[in-house]
């Protein structure tokens, strides 16, 4: 199947009634489409999800990079890139630069996760530095498992993420884990979940390979504040003790306590927030 970028009728092009559709199938039942004339910065676009191309040209507007790269040079950098299981990332950034792209990437994900398929390519990318990032449907996917995973345990601690991995070998956690025992806390007796970019995260999942490699540069407050709505709604504890680190996550705590979902969280530890915050009012 061949689609000549100069055949689209340009409201079909800006409302993406047609590529994602293509791109879907092609994926999903492993059909050959060929997008031929296209601009540059959807070398990218072809290269990740498996899609032949011929003809590329330069952007109709100018872009960063795909205006002032050769056409080659950025069919070079696409390969590299999937070589090096990065195709994602690279896709990611074009969907950065390009509204066209960042809309179809957004249908691509949650119509590939509706029929429970992976992002093709992106099992070595974890770096979660877009809002695309989150919309890949592995993560979700996660995501998902484990805000509905039932903890069986009467008081929730919440933890902060740290950078080694798994979290239980952390020595910020040992710490804190030490300092509430001092406190009269039963660490063990608690269910033990990170609050992180990636989301709700319990104990369980600690040893999960996207868990254990991920790396996050944004956060989506609203996703997160989500799952953590469905993860106490899952789990009605009778006592919440909050260790976090990142402002943001311990108000929606309060927001949680205000809802009916939990008890009043309580901070006993005097700890030192990040250095940054969401402005407040």
């Amino acid at each position: 199947m061949e689609l000549q970028f100069g055949s689209i009728r340009s409201d079909w092009y800006a409302a993406n009634t047609l590529i994602p559709r293509l791109l879907v199938k092609a994926v999903r039942d492993h059909v050959h489409v060929r997008l031929v004339g296209f601009p540059a910065q959807w070398i990218p676009v072809c290269v990740h999800y498996g899609l032949a191309y011929a003809e590329p040209r330069t952007p109709l507007t100018y872009l960063p990079i795909f205006s002032d790269l050769p056409i080659n040079e950025i069919a070079r950098l696409a390969e590299t890139a999937r070589t090096h299981n990065a195709g994602r990332s690279l896709l990611e950034a074009a969907a950065a630069l390009d509204t066209i792209i960042a809309d179809l990437v957004y249908i691509v994900d949650h119509k590939l996760g509706a029929l429970g398929h992976h992002d093709p390519g992106s099992s070595g990318s974890n770096l979660l530095n877009t809002w695309h990032s989150f919309c890949r449907p592995e993560v979700r996917d996660l995501q998902e498992r484990m805000c509905r995973y039932d903890t069986k345990a009467p008081v929730a601690l919440l933890l902060p993420c740290s950078r080694h991995r798994p979290y239980d070998e952390s020595r910020t956690h040992a710490r804190l884990r030490r300092d509430l025992t001092e406190a009269g806390h039963n660490t063990d007796a608690c269910a033990q979940i990170v609050v992180t970019a990636l989301g709700v995260v319990p104990r369980q999942y600690w040893n999960h390979p996207m868990v254990l490699s991920y790396d996050a540069g944004a956060v989506d407050l609203w996703r997160v504040f989500q799952l953590l709505r469905v993860f106490f709604a899952t789990n009605r504890f009778q006592g919440v003790i909050d260790c976090l680190s990142f402002k943001p996550y311990s108000d929606m705590l309060q927001m949680l306590h205000v809802l009916h979902l939990i008890p009043p969280p309580v901070r006993p530890l005097k700890l030192r927030w990040r250095g940054f915050h969401v402005a407040m009012p």
